[in-house]
């Protein structure tokens, strides 16, 4: 955030909406490059944390006054003079009650590059109006150049890299799995341009020790640099209900309900799976928040039970080694996998990138494959796939 603007604001004797205006006219004129946002009618900024990564914050009538404070000047009449003086709290109360915010609107975070809704490969650092994404790339990572049209053997070692390296080791029980898999690896370079909501992607197994946490971790890694924000299932609707709100309201770019154990059946998380826009009050906040919903839906089960309303907003992605203790298995193509997708993270955000940029470069042709409530989502993802030759798709939806 930069300095004052050097305007200088009184505060008497005034009207209120007149000390407003003034106070978001010397905001907006602030915030360039934007460091001030709107989402869900709540006010956001970035900070970051003791690794340098990047978190939303809301601001509460505090942190705002200190924020509108150091982009403005005030000051108060008095005889034969005038000294500064604090924005006054009711002025506070106003501007954050205000109907229409002129500050940008932020969907979320992005770790790595991404398409715009047209289609556009985004890579320039910082706040993008076109995606309404934050593009922070400040680890200093890599990426080798995605060609406008990729020819047959870049999207052959693209393939190479995620089939042949990434997801070598992993007991898929059939190609579906496979191509499941590669989808919701996707799914973060492509949310612009899906209109509607995406479904949970449940990685199961018969036992434990199969690698369900490993993949979960690979298929965070290329677009988030680390492992999904893990949310536990709620005792009850209401505790599930706040958990859902207090996750979004961070804007991950995946949220994991991590080793669910008993029958997943919420109404909470069946209407999340199913919106574009999450409504909840927020402490702090005399509203209710509209909350984008645009993250990535994971969850990992051992034999897991799902309600009717759930198991039709999955996508199954299953493992089986077919051991008793599977956990002792050996020989694997990467003795650290973790470490090897953490040094390779460029390589594998390319290979991401360029099968994307295949199916762009054809056209963009839709995916037949279907799931209720998600027909973008499948539309975009199937076509991707296909163009890169990956069959499979969306065949598990009749599982068991």
């Amino acid at each position: 955030m930069t300095g004052p603007s050097g305007q200088d604001i009184f505060v008497n004797p005034r009207h209120m909406h007149e000390i407003s205006a003034e106070a978001w006219e010397a905001l907006t004129k602030a915030n360039h490059p934007p460091f001030l946002f709107q989402r869900g009618h709540m006010l956001q900024d970035i900070l970051y944390d003791d690794d340098g990564r990047p978190m939303l914050r809301c601001l509460d009538k505090a942190a705002f006054k200190g924020v509108i404070d150091r982009t403005a000047n005030f000051l108060r009449h008095t005889i034969g003079a005038s000294v500064p003086t604090r924005p006054p709290a009711d002025v506070v109360a106003d501007m954050m009650a205000f109907k229409e915010f002129p500050l940008p609107i932020l969907l979320g975070i992005a770790n790595a590059p991404m398409f715009t809704p047209q289609g556009v490969l985004n890579i320039t650092p910082g706040y993008q109006s076109d995606t309404r994404y934050y593009l922070d790339l400040k680890d200093g990572m890599s990426i080798p150049e995605v060609p406008d049209e990729p020819d047959e053997a870049a999207v052959s070692r693209a393939k190479s890299l995620l089939l042949d390296e990434l997801l070598i080791d992993f007991p898929f029980v059939t190609e579906s799995d496979l191509a499941n898999t590669v989808a919701v690896m996707i799914l973060g370079f492509v949310r612009p341009m899906i209109k509607g909501p995406t479904p949970l992607h449940l990685i199961e197994s018969p036992t434990p020790g199969t690698g369900k946490g490993l993949l979960v971790d690979m298929i965070a890694m290329p677009a988030a640099g680390q492992g999904p924000n893990v949310m536990t299932e709620g005792r009850d609707e209401d505790e599930m209900r706040k958990r859902i709100t207090a996750k979004l309201l961070q804007a991950p770019s995946a949220v994991l309900i991590d080793n669910v154990r008993y029958t997943l059946d919420s109404a909470a998380l069946s209407a999340a799976l199913t919106s574009d826009v999450w409504e909840d009050r927020v402490l702090g906040y005399s509203h209710t928040a509209a909350i984008p919903v645009t993250c990535t839906w994971l969850a990992t089960a051992n034999n897991p039970n799902l309600s009717v309303e759930l198991a039709r907003r999955t996508v199954s992605i299953r493992l089986d080694a077919k051991e008793e203790k599977p956990w002792k298995r050996e020989g694997f193509r990467h003795k650290d996998l973790r470490r090897w997708a953490l040094e390779n993270r460029g390589e594998l955000i390319w290979a991401l990138l360029t099968l994307v940029q295949a199916w762009i470069a054809e056209g963009k042709p839709l995916g037949k494959e279907t799931i209720g409530s998600y027909e973008a989502y499948a539309e975009v993802m199937a076509g991707i796939l296909e163009v890169a030759s990956i069959s499979g798709f969306l065949g598990t939806q009749d599982r068991g």
